[in-house]
């Protein structure tokens, strides 16, 4: 238990009752993050605020989706580590993260290994983490020149809620081209995950070039259509295309 905004959930609403809670909150190691000229090192136990803040200049707009995660009491205490591990359909942070190549640093004992978090889940509420392995730090790439990192949550109401679906994109423009797309969404699969034949959509093509039509297909061939409490399918499936025209439409009218 580290800040406990999800297993007090379950202990309050579910009436969950752990047999052993080992608390996390005085590990000094895994309050700490280290940096690099090419990465920050985010340990499991950092909360939300003190990501947001660290994030702030270089990804504004993963900023502002950490800003509308919850009240400041809530972004205080819960981890960007036990958003992952929880691992809901609906996690914000995990969009944002697979968009940007983060990877999870997975430790047992003395044993540790590196996963990429588009790797990290096997269905809902699954992933690859074996019996006595953590997660042990987060690392984040930092921005490289040219890179555009675009990301948004639509929700019922716009601060404190529940996504209907959080999309997040990055991508560089080599000669009017988009390129090195990666695209990661919550709220249509299982568990959050990448969109690589949306992302086959948009490598390569000018913004201008890419087609409303190709990207719903794209999202058809990806997912399964589920109504869901928050959202219909047609809802959500309509957002989830109309925000990679927005992503990739604004930024080009930017740089131009």
């Amino acid at each position: 238990l580290a800040g406990s905004t999800e297993i007090g959930l379950q202990v309050n609403k579910q009436f969950s009752r752990p047999d052993h809670i080992m608390y996390l909150g005085h590990v000094a190691e895994l309050r700490q993050v280290g940096e690099t000229p090419e990465a920050w090192r985010i340990g499991a136990a950092v909360s939300l605020a003190t990501v947001e803040g660290l994030i702030a200049q270089a990804y504004p707009d993963f900023a502002e989706v950490l800003r509308r995660f919850g009240s400041p009491p809530i972004r205080s205490t819960a981890t960007l580590a036990g958003n992952i591990a929880n691992g809901s359909p609906i996690g914000d942070s995990m969009p944002c993260l697979m968009a940007l190549g983060a990877t999870l640093v997975l430790r047992r004992g003395d044993k540790s290994r590196t996963v990429a978090l588009d790797q990290f889940y096997t269905g809902q509420k699954r992933n690859v983490l074996q019996p006595g392995e953590f997660i042990e730090a987060i690392e984040l790439p930092k921005p490289v020149a040219g890179q555009v990192f675009r990301a948004h949550k639509v929700s019922k109401r716009f601060e404190q809620d529940i996504s209907a679906t959080c999309a997040a994109i990055a991508y560089t423009l080599k000669g009017g081209k988009l390129s090195g797309v990666k695209l990661a969404y919550n709220g249509l699969a299982p568990s959050p995950c990448r969109a690589p034949k949306l992302e086959a959509v948009l490598e390569g093509r000018a913004p201008a070039e890419v087609k409303a039509a190709d990207l719903d297909a794209a999202i058809a061939e990806s997912f399964v259509a589920r109504d869901g409490l928050r959202a219909t399918w047609a809802y959500r499936s309509l957002v989830a295309r109309n925000l990679v025209l927005e992503f990739i439409e604004t930024q080009t009218a930017e740089v131009a």
